[in-house]
């Protein structure tokens, strides 16, 4: 029995890692944005107004999004939990977070979906 558990948490640990390998590997911004530093981006106006006006930095910059998920995954504890987090995040557009949640964009979660149903 203690082998089938010590079994099951290397394959855990190797999924997660996976995973994380996978996000790390995500578009840092949309289509259309320009990156400007690394904490900085230029949005044509037009974009932004595609998207219901959204002026937030993290909705623009992936870089953002990718760093939330990654912390959901490295705090998870359970593979259920990240099960839940992540079709959570594909299903409702959220990603919850501790002081609520983030709205990623539309490209990032698309991009997260493409790998996560491989």
């Amino acid at each position: 029995m203690v082998n089938q558990f010590k079994q099951m948490s290397e394959e855990f640990s190797e999924a997660r890692h996976r995973l994380e390998e996978l996000i790390r590997d995500l578009p840092d911004y949309p289509e259309g944005v320009t990156p400007l530093g690394k904490n900085c981006c230029s949005v044509p106006f037009s974009l932004i107004g595609q998207h219901n006006n959204n002026l937030s930095a993290g909705y623009w910059s992936m870089r953002a999004s990718k760093r939330a998920l990654l912390e959901m995954l490295n705090s998870s504890k359970s593979a259920d939990s990240i099960l839940k987090n992540i079709e959570n995040l594909l299903t409702n557009g959220k990603l919850r977070r501790d002081q609520g949640f983030i709205l990623p964009h539309p490209e990032f979660i698309e991009a997260l979906r493409k790998v996560w149903y491989l």
